[in-house]
């Protein structure tokens, strides 16, 4: 009995150890992508739409809402956005609410579809197919990988 009871111990240590490991490998990655956009070389423009979509992103937003908020127009902020950030404002603003939804998988018990909608996401397959892409597995599968470690 106290055999099993040590054992037991020290699978919830080792599941533990694996969350905290875990945890921190993503706060370090959140780091070095707040470090990596907040020292690039960009303009006001793209600045202010960045800003802008941090703030935002969980609701329904678009290159046209953003662009109004920050008043440039929105096809100048499309050009400019992609030229100095790398990236559309479209796929930046999907990344940042994957990020989000993938913190919300592994940090709560929300459901898939409970996800998306936090997540900003209005079309629930629209983030299954964006969720797979970019992480590689379904959210159910990245959801049920985050369950097996515990």
């Amino acid at each position: 009995m106290e055999t099993m009871i040590q054992i037991n111990y020290y699978q919830q240590f080792d599941t533990l150890l694996r969350i905290e490991a875990d945890f921190f490998e993503a706060i370090s990655l959140s780091v070095k992508n707040f470090q990596k956009e907040v020292f690039k070389p960009v303009d006001e423009p793209v600045k202010k739409s960045i800003l802008y979509l941090h703030q935002h992103f969980k609701e329904p937003i678009s290159l046209q809402t953003c662009a109004e908020a920050i008043d440039l127009n929105y096809s100048y902020l499309s050009r400019v956005f992609k030229q100095q950030w790398g990236q559309s404002f479209s796929k930046y603003l999907s990344e940042l609410r994957i990020d989000y939804a993938k913190l919300l998988l592994s940090t709560s018990s929300c459901s898939v579809n409970g996800v998306a909608r936090q997540s900003g996401f209005a079309n629930y397959n629209y983030f299954f197919r964006v969720f797979k892409e970019r992480v590689g597995v379904s959210p159910y599968q990245f959801n049920r990988n985050i369950m097996d470690y515990e």
